[in-house]
């Protein structure tokens, strides 16, 4: 519990820097798998609660805005358990793919999908 006490005042202290107007934030190496870790950890009781199934293969270390990387990937996690058909089990898979001097983030699930229209 006290990791994840310190875990959310980091991201509320981070949110609040990132709000800042004219302030850049700072260009750092993130151990995606590491971060992973520490979001799944903050929504254990929901993964638990919905019996999400959730692989997480290859990730890198790369460069970037910590706050952005963990939002986006936080985002993409609850959103896969929210928008599960009810009565089914949140499958999720999330992975990297490099390629050349970047890397492709493969996030996989079972959900609802969204409406081709929207595509």
């Amino acid at each position: 519990m006290e990791g994840a006490s310190l875990r959310s005042q980091k991201l509320i202290s981070d949110l609040l820097e990132y709000s800042r107007i004219g302030r850049q934030q700072e260009v750092v190496d993130i151990d995606t798998r590491e971060l992973m870790n520490d979001i799944l950890n903050d929504l254990s009781l929901v993964i638990e609660e919905t019996k999400a199934d959730i692989k997480i293969g290859n990730l890198p270390t790369i460069k970037g805005h910590n706050t952005d990387i963990r939002l986006l990937l936080q985002n993409l996690i609850t959103n896969a358990i929210k928008f599960t058909k009810s009565g089914t089990e949140p499958k999720i898979g999330i992975s990297a793919i490099e390629h050349d001097d970047t890397y492709e983030f493969i996030v996989s699930d079972n959900g609802i999908g969204i409406d081709p229209k929207f595509h």
